[in-house]
Protein backbone atom coordinates (compact mmCIF):
# COMPACT_ATOMS: atom_id res chain seq x y z
CA UNK A 1 0.00 0.00 0.00
CA UNK A 2 1.34 3.53 -0.25
CA UNK A 3 2.81 5.38 3.00
CA UNK A 4 2.66 8.92 3.30
CA UNK A 5 6.60 10.38 4.34
CA UNK A 6 7.67 13.90 5.22
CA UNK A 7 11.02 14.61 5.66
CA UNK A 8 13.10 17.69 6.83
CA UNK A 9 15.21 19.57 5.30
CA UNK A 10 15.52 22.70 7.23
CA UNK A 11 19.21 21.84 7.29
CA UNK A 12 19.37 22.48 3.55
CA UNK A 13 17.20 26.50 4.29
CA UNK A 14 18.90 28.74 1.74
CA UNK A 15 20.94 26.10 -0.34
CA UNK A 16 21.06 24.89 -3.70
CA UNK A 17 20.22 21.08 -3.53
CA UNK A 18 19.18 18.29 -5.87
CA UNK A 19 16.75 15.19 -4.39
CA UNK A 20 17.08 12.00 -5.59
CA UNK A 21 15.50 8.66 -4.96
CA UNK A 22 17.68 5.79 -4.98
CA UNK A 23 15.79 2.05 -4.73
CA UNK A 24 18.60 -0.61 -3.63
CA UNK A 25 18.22 -4.09 -2.96
CA UNK A 26 19.17 -7.16 -0.18
CA UNK A 27 22.62 -7.61 -2.45
CA UNK A 28 20.66 -10.42 -4.37
CA UNK A 29 20.16 -8.54 -7.37
CA UNK A 30 16.37 -8.65 -7.41
CA UNK A 31 14.66 -5.51 -6.71
CA UNK A 32 10.98 -7.00 -7.70
CA UNK A 33 8.77 -4.16 -9.05
CA UNK A 34 10.33 -1.09 -7.46
CA UNK A 35 8.29 1.09 -5.52
CA UNK A 36 6.49 4.22 -6.91
CA UNK A 37 6.49 7.88 -5.96
CA UNK A 38 3.33 10.00 -6.16
CA UNK A 39 2.55 13.59 -4.84
CA UNK A 40 6.05 15.00 -3.99
CA UNK A 41 5.75 18.46 -3.33
CA UNK A 42 8.64 20.78 -1.34
CA UNK A 43 6.72 22.76 1.59
CA UNK A 44 7.31 25.25 4.43
CA UNK A 45 4.40 23.00 6.02
CA UNK A 46 6.29 21.84 8.90
CA UNK A 47 7.40 24.60 11.39
CA UNK A 48 10.02 22.56 13.28
CA UNK A 49 10.97 19.52 15.49
CA UNK A 50 9.07 18.82 18.83
CA UNK A 51 10.95 17.02 21.71
CA UNK A 52 9.58 15.39 24.55
CA UNK A 53 10.15 17.97 27.60
CA UNK A 54 10.94 20.62 25.23
CA UNK A 55 8.27 23.32 25.12
CA UNK A 56 8.16 25.16 21.19
CA UNK A 57 6.38 28.75 21.28
CA UNK A 58 5.36 30.20 17.95
CA UNK A 59 3.19 32.80 16.75
CA UNK A 60 -0.62 32.69 15.35
CA UNK A 61 -1.64 35.60 13.31
CA UNK A 62 -4.63 34.16 11.35
CA UNK A 63 -8.02 32.41 11.05
CA UNK A 64 -6.93 28.61 9.49
CA UNK A 65 -3.19 28.74 10.14
CA UNK A 66 -1.51 25.43 9.97
CA UNK A 67 1.78 24.71 11.76
CA UNK A 68 3.07 21.12 11.47
CA UNK A 69 5.69 19.66 13.79
CA UNK A 70 7.73 16.32 13.82
CA UNK A 71 7.97 14.75 16.71
CA UNK A 72 10.40 12.01 17.01
CA UNK A 73 10.04 9.13 20.05
CA UNK A 74 12.84 7.05 20.43
CA UNK A 75 10.23 4.66 23.39
CA UNK A 76 6.87 4.03 23.89
CA UNK A 77 4.96 5.35 26.29
CA UNK A 78 1.79 7.31 27.75
CA UNK A 79 2.47 10.56 25.47
CA UNK A 80 0.76 13.99 27.01
CA UNK A 81 0.41 16.93 24.14
CA UNK A 82 -0.79 20.29 25.06
CA UNK A 83 -1.58 23.54 23.00
CA UNK A 84 -1.99 26.76 25.34
CA UNK A 85 -2.94 29.61 24.10
CA UNK A 86 -4.80 33.07 26.18
CA UNK A 87 -6.05 35.11 23.23
CA UNK A 88 -9.14 35.97 24.14
CA UNK A 89 -11.82 34.27 21.87
CA UNK A 90 -9.23 32.44 20.27
CA UNK A 91 -10.18 28.67 18.88
CA UNK A 92 -7.45 26.62 18.11
CA UNK A 93 -7.20 23.40 17.72
CA UNK A 94 -4.92 19.66 18.22
CA UNK A 95 -4.26 16.82 15.66
CA UNK A 96 -1.60 13.88 16.20
CA UNK A 97 -0.82 10.58 13.74
CA UNK A 98 1.86 8.13 13.57
CA UNK A 99 3.92 8.05 10.28
CA UNK A 100 1.83 10.70 7.90
CA UNK A 101 0.68 14.31 8.32
CA UNK A 102 -2.96 14.41 10.65
CA UNK A 103 -5.07 16.85 9.06
CA UNK A 104 -8.82 18.22 10.11
CA UNK A 105 -10.55 15.37 8.28
CA UNK A 106 -8.03 12.52 9.01
CA UNK A 107 -5.92 12.02 12.58
CA UNK A 108 -5.36 9.01 14.75
CA UNK A 109 -6.04 11.81 17.86
CA UNK A 110 -7.19 15.21 17.99
CA UNK A 111 -8.39 17.72 20.66
CA UNK A 112 -10.76 20.09 18.69
CA UNK A 113 -14.36 20.33 20.12
CA UNK A 114 -15.95 23.25 21.52
CA UNK A 115 -14.74 26.82 22.05
CA UNK A 116 -11.34 27.71 23.60
CA UNK A 117 -7.48 27.49 22.70
CA UNK A 118 -6.01 25.22 25.36
CA UNK A 119 -5.87 22.28 24.25
CA UNK A 120 -4.83 18.11 24.87
CA UNK A 121 -4.16 15.45 24.09
CA UNK A 122 -3.33 11.85 25.64
CA UNK A 123 -2.44 8.97 23.60
CA UNK A 124 -2.45 6.17 25.93
CA UNK A 125 -0.09 4.08 24.89
CA UNK A 126 2.36 5.71 21.70
CA UNK A 127 4.91 3.89 19.84
CA UNK A 128 8.65 4.88 18.87
CA UNK A 129 8.72 6.91 15.40
CA UNK A 130 7.97 9.54 13.93
CA UNK A 131 4.71 11.24 14.91
CA UNK A 132 3.40 14.44 13.24
CA UNK A 133 1.62 17.45 15.02
CA UNK A 134 -0.80 19.70 13.84
CA UNK A 135 -1.70 23.22 16.03
CA UNK A 136 -4.35 24.75 13.92
CA UNK A 137 -6.15 28.10 14.28
CA UNK A 138 -9.98 27.85 13.50
CA UNK A 139 -10.51 31.66 14.82
CA UNK A 140 -7.62 34.07 15.70
CA UNK A 141 -9.45 37.27 16.51
CA UNK A 142 -6.63 37.78 18.71
CA UNK A 143 -3.18 37.19 17.46
CA UNK A 144 -0.02 36.29 19.57
CA UNK A 145 1.81 33.43 20.72
CA UNK A 146 0.88 29.79 21.54
CA UNK A 147 3.06 27.50 23.65
CA UNK A 148 3.19 23.40 22.40
CA UNK A 149 4.29 21.17 24.73
CA UNK A 150 5.42 16.94 24.70
CA UNK A 151 5.62 14.66 27.56
CA UNK A 152 6.23 11.05 27.73
CA UNK A 153 4.68 10.07 31.31
CA UNK A 154 4.91 6.75 33.06
CA UNK A 155 1.01 7.09 34.12
CA UNK A 156 -1.79 10.12 33.41
CA UNK A 157 -4.56 10.52 35.64
CA UNK A 158 -7.25 12.99 33.79
CA UNK A 159 -10.70 12.18 35.89
CA UNK A 160 -11.48 10.48 39.35
CA UNK A 161 -15.22 10.31 40.09
CA UNK A 162 -17.02 10.80 41.94
CA UNK A 163 -14.83 14.07 43.54
CA UNK A 164 -16.32 14.12 46.81
CA UNK A 165 -17.89 11.80 49.64
CA UNK A 166 -19.18 10.96 53.18
CA UNK A 167 -16.49 10.38 55.45
CA UNK A 168 -18.47 7.67 57.40
CA UNK A 169 -19.61 5.54 54.40
CA UNK A 170 -17.46 3.57 51.92
CA UNK A 171 -16.82 4.89 48.21
CA UNK A 172 -15.75 3.50 44.95
CA UNK A 173 -13.96 5.75 42.75
CA UNK A 174 -13.24 4.91 39.25
CA UNK A 175 -9.98 6.24 37.93
CA UNK A 176 -9.59 7.39 34.29
CA UNK A 177 -6.31 7.86 32.19
CA UNK A 178 -3.52 6.16 30.75
CA UNK A 179 -0.62 4.03 31.69
CA UNK A 180 -2.01 2.06 33.96
CA UNK A 181 -0.48 -1.64 34.02
CA UNK A 182 -2.49 -4.70 35.55
CA UNK A 183 -1.52 -5.04 39.24
CA UNK A 184 -1.20 -1.72 39.43
CA UNK A 185 -1.49 -0.48 43.05
CA UNK A 186 -3.28 2.74 44.11
CA UNK A 187 -2.51 5.03 47.26
CA UNK A 188 -4.82 7.57 48.63
CA UNK A 189 -3.53 10.19 50.38
CA UNK A 190 -4.90 13.14 52.49
CA UNK A 191 -3.81 16.80 51.34
CA UNK A 192 -1.71 16.68 54.96
CA UNK A 193 0.56 13.31 53.58
CA UNK A 194 -1.49 10.58 55.70
CA UNK A 195 -2.79 7.31 53.79
CA UNK A 196 -5.96 6.91 53.32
Amino acid sequence: GWAQSAVDLSAYRSKTVRIGFLLTSDGDGSTGRGWYLDDIETTTLVRGSLAPGIPITNEISANREAHYYVLELDRPGVLQLSLGNNGAGNRMELYASRGGLPSRSSADFRAASGPGADREITIPWASPGVWYVLAYADAIPAPGSYLLQAELVPVSLTEVTPSKGASNSPITLKLSGAGFQVGSEIELVSSSGISI
